[in-house]
């Protein structure tokens, strides 16, 4: 099966979840009464692209995966670091209490009850509940893709990275820088 064969049955090659060989592809399919042969012949054309592939230079050996922290290693590691209290971080004009609170850290995709999509973080003392991440911060930290996480799954972020906290007395507010 060719790529216009593939393409006439409906299927479109949009971006990367069809694994095969630690690879993948995502399909979406428009126009099609049937979208089952679209797909299979999408699988089809992909596995075969990248066993032809595979061995050459142009995108070498299929590398798998490294493996992740499951969500029970990652609160066992939050737990069992010392919880130092946030740093306070002077602020120019004195209008903001920001603090910085050192990791380990952890991320998460987390729903409100109203459906709201939105990150926590879990670190230091707040390893229990978390605090909020605004969006920019997740950017600016080159965290993405972050809404097709499961909700719930904790995930390491790397070990010298910082949350830099928003308070409001001593309750804390949203992180508002990750670095």
């Amino acid at each position: 099966m060719d790529y216009e064969n593939v393409k006439k049955l409906g299927a479109v090659l949009t971006e990367v979840s069809m694994p095969h060989r630690y690879w993948t592809a995502k399909f979406s399919v428009s126009g099609a009464d049937n979208p089952e042969p679209a797909l299979e012949a999408g699988f089809d054309w992909f596995s075969a692209l990248v066993d032809r592939l595979a061995d050459t230079e142009i995108i070498g050996p299929p590398v798998p995966p490294r493996p992740q922290a499951t969500a029970a290693q990652i609160t066992a590691a939050l737990e069992s670091e010392p919880k130092p209290e946030p740093v306070r971080i002077p602020d120019g004009d004195g209008t903001a209490d920001i603090r910085a609170v050192h990791g380990p850290l952890a991320i998460a995709h987390v729903a409100s009850d109203k459906g709201t999509h939105y990150c926590k973080v879990y670190a230091g003392p707040y390893v229990k509940y978390g605090i909020s991440v605004w969006p920019e911060a997740l950017g600016a930290a080159n965290i993405k893709g972050w809404a097709d996480w499961p909700i719930g799954e904790k995930r390491a972020l790397p070990a010298e990275m910082t949350a830099f906290v928003q308070f409001d007395g001593n309750k804390p507010i949203k992180v508002v820088e990750l670095r």
